[in-house]
């Protein structure tokens, strides 16, 4: 897809008149840039883009803040300008006045959404790199669970869904179930023995007791 670079370098301006028609009192303050969402400046010099952009308006004293994240409003390598320039190049080249103005015109979006509308803008119209990538498929704790094939898979599958903060009461009741099945299922008894014979010569001790009287007895016939 390709856009005009001037459309985007009008457009700021054409947002902030739109504003002021609202007959609200207008202030926007300088957008704001991150690398890690903690600490924020109205400049940007690193060379690697920033992560977030933040852009506050003020609708007759009223602030409204809006933060975006550059994965999310960058445009794909393919999105081209009618020139045949990449956009990408261009954000990357002037990432405050590319990224920052996006955010800009978000907030004045949201702040005057009534004069303003739901404009898209060139750069905004591009294919954005968050689009490009397919989301994870949801995965079947229910099914993974009931379905485990041993004590292991098992325990390794309930840790990945605390790790997802996928545990539920009653999937708790389900693994249990499910390892309860599979400790039992693993437990074998031993095999009974059969008890040996006893010695020709082993006698318990109260049958040669018998035995002695006996012989004694024959003695004194």
């Amino acid at each position: 897809m390709k856009t005009n670079i001037d459309d985007v370098a009008q457009t700021l301006a054409e947002y902030e008149r739109l504003a002021i028609t609202s007959g609200a009192v207008v202030q926007i303050d300088p957008p704001e840039f991150s690398a890690d969402g903690d600490t924020f400046a109205p400049f940007w010099i690193d060379d690697e883009p920033p992560k977030l952009a933040r852009s506050t308006v003020y609708r007759d004293g009223v602030p409204t803040t809006v933060y975006v994240a550059w994965d999310e409003a960058v445009p794909l390598e393919t999105a081209m300008t009618e020139d045949g320039r990449r956009w990408l190049d261009l954000w990357i080249e002037r990432p405050m006045q590319r990224f920052g103005s996006y955010a800009v015109r978000s907030s004045l979006r949201r702040a005057f959404r009534e004069v303003v509308g739901e404009r898209v803008e060139p750069d905004e119209d591009a294919p954005k790199v968050a689009g490009a990538q397919a989301p994870a498929p949801e995965r079947d704790w229910d099914d993974e669970i009931a379905s485990a094939p041993t004590e292991e898979r098992l325990i390794e599958v309930w840790a990945e869904a605390r790790a997802s903060r996928a545990r539920t009461a009653a999937r708790e009741v389900a693994y249990r179930a499910r390892l309860e099945q599979l400790t039992a299922d693993g437990w074998e008894p031993a095999p009974a023995q059969k008890p040996g014979r006893a010695p020709s010569d082993h006698r318990p001790p109260a049958n040669r007791a018998a035995r002695r009287a006996k012989t004694r007895k024959k003695g004194r016939r």
